[in-house]
C-alpha cells in the first residue's frame, strides 16, 4: 500500500509540473501575439467612398489591383422648356450633350491608369491616380492622392480654329495646340460612419485657348 501511494503521489506531482509547463506556454503565446499586435501597423479604415468618382469629382479611392472598371457617364441636355427641354426630350434625357467612355486598370492597390474619350472636342485622355497616403484607425487621420491627365483633342481643323484670329502669332503645326493637361491634389477623411469629407485643389493647362 506504501508503495502505491508514493506511485500516486509520484504521477500527480508530475501532471502538475506538466499542466504548469502548458499553462506557461500559453501565457508566453499569448504575451508574443499582444507584442506583434502592439508592433504592427494600425490596419486602414472602412471605405470612405464607394467609387473612385463623386459624378465628376475624383475621390482617393483607386481601383483594386488587378481589376478593370468600364464607365459610361451621360451628360444631360436643358431640362426647362424654355430652353428647349421639356417632356418632349424627357426633360433633357433625350438631349445628350455629352457621353464619356473611360477603362480603368488597377496596378496596384492604390495605383491605377486610365485611358476615355468624351463625345465633347473628340477628347481622348490618359489617367494617372496615386494613393501615397491611406486613413488608419490610428496614426493616419487623413487619405491622399495625386491625379493627372492629359487629353488630346483630335478635330478637324476646321472645327478646332473656329473662329480663329488669323493675326494670332500662335504656331499651329503639330499636334502642340491639342493638348490639355490637369493635376490634382485630393485629401479626405472618414468621420465613423457617419460622413466623409473631401477637399481637392488643382490646376487645368490647355496649350490653346
Amino acid at each position: 500500500m506504501g508503495m502505491r501511494k508514493n506511485r500516486i503521489v509520484l504521477l500527480t506531482a508530475v501532471l502538475f509540473c506538466c499542466s504548469s509547463v502548458i499553462v506557461k506556454s500559453q501565457d508566453l503565446m499569448h504575451l508574443a501575439d499582444s507584442l506583434a499586435n502592439i508592433n504592427a501597423t494600425p490596419p486602414p479604415i472602412g471605405t470612405t467612398w464607394k467609387d473612385t468618382k463623386i459624378i465628376n469629382a475624383q475621390t482617393t479611392k483607386t481601383v483594386p489591383q488587378g481589376t478593370m472598371v468600364f464607365r459610361i457617364q451621360h451628360r444631360f441636355g436643358n431640362a426647362g422648356v424654355e430652353s428647349g427641354g421639356g417632356i418632349h426630350t424627357l426633360y433633357g434625357f433625350d438631349q445628350v450633350t455629352d457621353i464619356y467612355l473611360s477603362f480603368e486598370f488597377g496596378i496596384l492597390k492604390n495605383l491605377q491608369v486610365g485611358v476615355a474619350r468624351s463625345k465633347s472636342r473628340e477628347l481622348l485622355d490618359a489617367q494617372l491616380k496615386y494613393r501615397p497616403l491611406t486613413q488608419k484607425s490610428v496614426g493616419m487621420p487623413i487619405s491622399l492622392a495625386l491625379y493627372g491627365d492629359a487629353a488630346l483633342t483630335p478635330e478637324a481643323d476646321a472645327t478646332f480654329y473656329n473662329g480663329y484670329d488669323p493675326n494670332n502669332p500662335y504656331d499651329f503645326s503639330g499636334t502642340r495646340d491639342r493638348m490639355m493637361y490637369d493635376g490634382e491634389v485630393i485629401v479626405d477623411r472618414k468621420f465613423g460612419d457617419i460622413a466623409s469629407v473631401e477637399v481637392f485643389a488643382g490646376l487645368n493647362h490647355r496649350n490653346w485657348v
